[in-house]
Formats: C-alpha cells, structure tokens, sequence
C-alpha cells in the first residue's frame, strides 16, 4: 500500500518507492477516548461521549541508495519535507493509499546512521491531530436543462433543483 506525505506547500514524497520503503507499522491502528458518566438513578455508569485527541505514530523508513550523493538526496528530502510543516506550524496530509489525516513529523530516530553507508531506517513519528481518517470522492453533476427562474435540473432525476428565486443570494457547493 502506498504511504506518502505531502507538505503544506506540496512538495510530495512516497515512502514507498525508492529510494525509500516502508516497514511494518501502526498506522491504521486507532484508539477512541472514552468520557463517562454517573448514571441518574446512581446504577453505575455510562458512556458519555467518544472522541479522539492527538496521537503518535511510528513510521520505521528505510532509505538504501546506490550512491552516497543519491542517500545524502534522500535523506536531506525527507528532513526538508517535514521540518518546513514545523517550522510553520502548518500540518501536512499523510496518505496511507485513497486515506489521509492531517499530520506533523515530530520526531526521527536513525539506526544504521553511519559515513559512508547506503542505508538506515530513519523511524519517523508522526503527530495525527485530526480524529478521523478521510477519503475525498467527487461527483460531477452537469446541467442540462436550463428552466429559467425556477433553477435547473441534472440528468438522472438528480433530487434537487437550485435556483435563484427564494432570497438565495450566494449559492456555494464546492
């Protein structure tokens, strides 16, 4: 599965494709915060309400490059693409395939740190402050019938008409 990240001014890196891949991790791994309450009649308790606050993930990276120049590249792309959204105070988006949250990269851990060596897994942790994972789909709605005043309508019987009648005075469906 594909594990990318994207800054907040859009510089892109895969962390599955080379010179970078992805080992085993907890990414897609998730814990609710539970609040609880004293139930009216004093029979012990019950769940208030759910939510999810700020967690930490642990990414393990490997980064092998067939020459020092190349490992160097790599290396120094990752810190850029991660330090920037810090620095900043601006999240990136993490994708694990069609799926993102919104993300800083709030620690590194190197093992296999070494001159002159073409390899070492860079562990990456990752703070995720949104509480929901989220795919984007787009739906295209095209107009067909123009019927003047009372709006318009989409083919396929598209359950709703939109017009400018009413006191509508900005229509935004972005």
């Amino acid at each position: 599965m594909q594990i990318r990240y994207v800054n907040h001014l859009d510089v892109e890196i895969d962390l599955t494709a080379a010179p970078y891949t992805v080992e085993a991790n907890d990414i897609l791994d998730y814990d609710w915060v539970i609040s609880t309450e004293a139930r009216a009649d004093g029979r012990g308790g019950r769940v208030a309400s759910f939510g999810r606050s700020v967690t930490y993930k642990m990414i393990p990276i490997h980064i092998r490059a067939y020459t020092n120049a190349e490992y160097v590249a790599a290396v120094d792309a990752l810190h850029d693409a991660f330090e920037t959204d810090v620095d900043a105070k601006i999240p990136g988006t993490l994708y694990v395939g069609d799926s993102y949250v919104m993300a800083y990269a709030t620690a590194s851990a190197k093992t296999g740190w070494h001159k002159d060596v073409d390899h070492l897994v860079n562990t990456i942790t990752f703070a995720i402050e949104s509480d929901r994972w989220n795919i984007e789909t787009t739906f295209d709605f095209y107009d067909y019938e123009n019927i003047g005043a009372t709006g318009f309508r989409y083919p396929g019987k598209y359950p709703a008409k939109y017009c400018a009648s009413g006191g509508v005075q900005v229509i935004n469906n972005t």
